[in-house]
């Protein structure tokens, strides 16, 4: 198995990070790394981990892969996805992983462990939030990035019998709603084939 670190050769001097990716990885079965690209420094420990405990993995190995919306004639995009935390640094990222096709050796799942950017610590107006949770209401990925995997926006709401209702009807509704016992003006929809929701908030003490 190989270790293979991209680095960037043009400012040679600076330090380099490519933002839309940390680390790819080609694994087995089992769940063992094959292949590593990085595009950092690889991790201190200098070496391959076993992936097979991190769902995005695992999901893609045994088939419980979520389609994007496609249309009549078109392939059909598969993945699976999930929010972690490194194991490395303790950075937060989302973690993505798709089935490869037969005859690629060994290698059965091919990952990709990246910063999702649009949604790792965005700029927001004041007062101005949102959450991708599950149906169990575990926030995935929030606009207060350190409460990802870390909140269940059902229980922050106060359970409200709204946000429950939107998820058992997968239906978009628009409602007001206390969030950490302030009133807050919120908006909550289905995305479209995946099991996960987005709601979209705002304070409404700020405006």
């Amino acid at each position: 198995r190989d270790v293979a670190i991209l680095k960037d050769s043009t400012f040679s001097q600076e330090p380099f990070t490519y933002p839309f990716f940390y680390d790819m990885l080609w694994s087995d079965k089992k769940g063992d790394q094959h292949l590593a690209l990085s595009a950092h420094d690889f991790n201190p420990f200098n070496e391959l981990f076993n992936v097979s405990q991190r769902l995005f993995f695992s999901n893609a190995r045994d088939g419980k892969l979520w389609t994007l919306p496609y249309k009549t004639g078109e392939v059909k995009r598969q993945f699976s996805l999930q929010s972690i935390r490194s194991w490395v640094n303790g950075s937060l990222a989302g973690g993505v992983s798709i089935r490869l096709p037969e005859k690629n050796g060994d290698a059965e799942v091919l990952s990709m462990v990246t910063p999702l950017s649009s949604l790792m610590n965005p700029s927001l107006p004041p007062g101005y939030g949102f959450c991708i949770f599950d149906e169990k209401g575990e926030a995935w990925f929030h606009s207060e990035t350190a409460k990802n995997t870390q909140e269940n926006f059902i229980d922050e709401a106060d359970k409200d019998d709204k946000i429950i209702a939107a998820i058992r009807g997968r239906m978009a509704i628009s409602f007001e709603s206390s969030y950490h016992n302030e009133k807050h003006q919120m908006y909550v929809q289905p995305i479209n084939n995946i099991p996960l929701y987005i709601v979209v908030y705002h304070n409404l003490s700020y405006y």
